[in-house]
């Protein structure tokens, strides 16, 4: 089988001959599907009898073999386990490119703290295919950060910036204190004119390497917006 990477999603290309030994596709489906708690009380699922309609499972891969790229490492550890073998195809454009090392740990008054520098590092990173004679790897930095409150997410975020190859990001946030602060500290990180813009109900300032904005704001903005605004 084939999987097309793109920016925001993947697609499955599944041929005749990906289903000789299963059927790659639904056990895809089966795999990535999780049951909300008591989905079997909603209305919609009462309605079905439980045999047509809902069957109670949100699907995160549609019935076209569509899925978000953020799940591509669980569905490629899985096809490993079942032991298909996949061919991709990449059509991404802009991916973020991190400089070449030694790291840049240093934010404006301090060094980042080791389990900040390894966010940063493990974020830079490929996958690695090896399954039926077929092999291959592909440049993913992307992924969660899975750190405590207070544990300096948004330092390593700047130096993160701070490690790309011409960054552009944008940084959403829900909380207008929280906007407040963070514009405060990348301004010092990233001290030059126009490097770090907001997105309020007031102004909209692109800024070259930062823009921060609520997340409200941001929706509410795009539906006024004249132009069209493409954020992937």
């Amino acid at each position: 089988m084939k999987i097309r990477v793109d920016n925001i999603v993947c697609t499955c290309i599944i041929g005749g001959l990906d289903n000789v030994k299963l059927d790659v596709y639904n056990e895809l489906r089966t795999y990535l599907r999780v049951k909300p708690k008591n989905a079997s009380q909603t209305l919609m699922y009462m309605r079905s009898n439980g045999n047509t309609g809902w069957d109670g499972y949100t699907y995160f891969i549609n019935k076209k073999g569509v899925f978000a790229t953020g799940f591509l490492p669980m569905v490629l550890e899985y096809l490993k386990e079942l032991e298909v073998s996949v061919t991709l195809e990449d059509v991404r454009v802009n991916v973020p490119k991190f400089k070449t090392p030694p790291y840049d740990f240093n934010a404006p008054t301090f060094v980042l703290a080791p389990h900040q520098q390894e966010l940063i590092v493990k974020s830079n990173h490929y996958l690695s295919y090896v399954a039926k004679n077929n092999s291959w790897h592909i440049y993913f930095p992307r992924g969660g950060w899975q750190a405590a409150t207070n544990a300096g997410k948004t330092a390593a975020s700047g130096n993160l910036l701070k490690n790309l190859i011409d960054p552009c990001a944008i940084m959403l946030l829900d909380d207008q204190g929280l906007l407040t602060q963070h514009y405060k500290y990348y301004s010092t990180l990233f001290p030059n004119p126009g490097d770090v813009g907001t997105i309020t109900s007031s102004k909209m300032v692109f800024g070259n390497v930062l823009t921060l904005a609520m997340v409200r704001t941001l929706y509410n903005r795009i539906k006024q917006s004249p132009i069209k605004i493409i954020i992937s």
